[in-house]
């Protein structure tokens, strides 16, 4: 059986990313920009709160969570529509194909693992994040 530790965590993470990048990059889209497609589903989202989401989201400073927002909305794909930052029709189509494609690896990524493995496996990571992020904030 095998212990999970900081090495085990981070190879599953950069395998995993790279995959998603890669998948990505195809689409001309990167890691940040996925992320604030992801943060804009939905409901628009005020322009400082996303900025500030992304950027605690993505452990970087708000200055570069505001450029990925900058580039979508100069690509079309995100616009501010006084109620907040929202997807764009071309952004929103863009989306849900790239979502879609994520779907399609996650579940190859994930399939055959039991239920309750994966949840488990949810509850620690969890755990290990919100311990992480305390220590960053102390």
């Amino acid at each position: 059986m095998t212990t999970l530790n900081g090495q085990i965590l981070g190879q599953a993470e950069r395998a995993a990313r790279a995959v998603l990048d890669r998948l990505l990059d195809q689409d001309g889209i990167d890691f940040h920009r996925w992320v604030a497609l992801n943060a804009t589903n939905g409901a628009p989202v005020p322009g400082p709160a996303l900025t500030a989401r992304l950027a605690a989201g993505l452990k970087v400073a708000e200055a570069e969570a505001a450029v990925a927002v900058e580039q979508l909305t100069a690509a079309g794909l995100l616009a501010d529509t006084g109620a907040g930052v929202e997807h764009t029709a071309a952004g929103a189509a863009r989306f849900q194909q790239l979502r879609a494609a994520v779907g399609e690896v996650t579940t190859r990524l994930y399939g055959g693992i039991p239920a309750d493995d994966l949840a488990v496996a949810g509850r620690v990571l969890q755990l290990v994040t919100a311990r992480a992020n305390a220590e960053l904030a102390a």
